[in-house]
């Protein structure tokens, strides 16, 4: 979990029901009102012949209110749309008490069907439209899963940000332990070699102390130029004892820097991971004609803090004036390709960018001229 964001886990898990919740009432709402105003623009329908008694209000309004609701599609998907029709005192109109029938439209009397029609309408008509939409309906599942599909959406992004953050930490955690083995191999092989020389000493010492007692007669060689030969060999000796010491005692010290590389990796690269995802987002924020990469943002981190002042001045020269930034030199340009820039600051500070646009620029990557071969390796790869 140290690079997925919690906080956005949280958010994926407690936003879709509450967004579902709000839209489901907001839905409500607006289609009540969009329905109010279809029905009350059809369900009168033609007055003139309601006041010349051709036809009974009730059964007009209820054929034009049925005719309306079925070219309606979302009732099949569970939305409940109920109208109702009053007049001023209260008679119900629609929903009428008796059931409409094309049979009995010009049963009764036409001047008593004008006469009733007209009582009614002068009495006025008030139209009441609800929609409801219940939680086990069609239409509001599908709302809650196209929720919970864009939900998975988001959290499918970050992980995959994350597992790329992961793999890269990975990478340059494997590289300095690969380091530090061959720092260790190699005092190993210094070690080794060291010891060999000692035991060619010890045999060349007993060699010469053999001598010494076979030569003592002769007069050739006095007993004072032996004693300093052997002097000489002995502080030769002690020397290489000496050299020797010293690197068991820098290979234990490799040996505890191994361990406490492999103890506070998890600490620092949690550290280390929670500066970039802060920096990035100011980034982001502050300099919106610059795209800033991954490995760029992870050199800036990297920077001391007596230097990142310098390299944020750039940043935010190429982000408002990219004319003015001082060029050193073009790194490279490949066929089809944007050419790359650098940049320095702070005297041993790089910066390599190059224009993807009229008015955008890409921030390549961000170090030192202690890391510029890694960097200048990186950019050899990029397309």
């Amino acid at each position: 979990m140290k690079h997925f964001p919690f906080k956005i886990l949280v958010l994926c898990i407690l936003l879709p029901p509450l967004l579902y919740v709000v839209s489901l009432n907001r839905l409500e709402s607006w289609l009540q009102g969009r329905y109010q105003a279809q029905v009350a623009a059809i369900y009168r329908g033609n007055t003139q012949a309601l006041l010349t008694g051709q036809a009974r209000l009730e059964d007009a309004v209820a054929k034009n209110i049925d005719s309306f609701l079925k070219t309606l599609w979302l009732p099949r998907l569970g939305v409940r749309l109920q109208v109702m029709v009053v007049s001023g005192q209260g008679t119900m109109v629609y929903p009428s008490p008796v059931a409409f029938s094309g049979d009995n439209l010009f049963v009764a009397d036409p001047v008593t069907t004008a006469h009733e029609n007209r009582r009614l309408l002068n009495q006025g008509l008030h139209l009441d439209v609800t929609v409801a939409i219940g939680h086990d309906t069609p239409f509001s599942v599908g709302l809650l899963l196209l929720f919970i599909a864009a939900a998975l959406v988001v959290l499918g992004r970050f992980y995959r940000l994350g597992v790329r953050a992961a793999q890269a930490e990975a990478q340059a955690r494997q590289a300095e332990m690969e380091h530090l083995r061959a720092l260790q191999a190699e005092g190993s092989n210094q070690l080794n070699d060291l010891l060999a020389q000692r035991v060619q000493l010890e045999e060349q010492l007993a060699i010469i102390r053999d001598e010494l007692s076979k030569e003592k007669t002769k007069a050739a060689r006095t007993e004072s130029d032996l004693i300093e030969e052997m002097a000489a060999l002995e502080q030769s000796l002690t020397e290489r004892q000496t050299l020797q010491q010293q690197l068991e005692a820098q290979m234990a010290e490799l040996q505890t820097r191994l361990e406490q590389e492999a103890a506070g990796q998890g600490k620092t690269e949690r550290a280390k991971t929670k500066a970039e995802t802060a920096i990035a987002r100011r980034f982001e924020a502050l300099y919106k004609q610059l795209i800033v990469g991954e490995r760029a943002i992870r050199g800036f981190v990297d920077l001391p803090e007596e230097i990142k002042i310098k390299a944020e001045e750039v940043l935010s020269q190429l982000n408002h004036a990219p004319d003015q930034v001082p060029v050193k030199r073009k790194v490279f340009s490949k066929k089809n390709s944007p050419t790359v820039l650098e940049a320095m600051f702070a005297y041993k500070g790089r910066l390599y960018f190059r224009r993807t646009g009229p008015n955008h620029i890409e921030v390549l990557a961000v170090g030192t001229k202690l890391t510029q071969t890694k960097d200048l390796a990186y950019l050899q790869t990029i397309e």
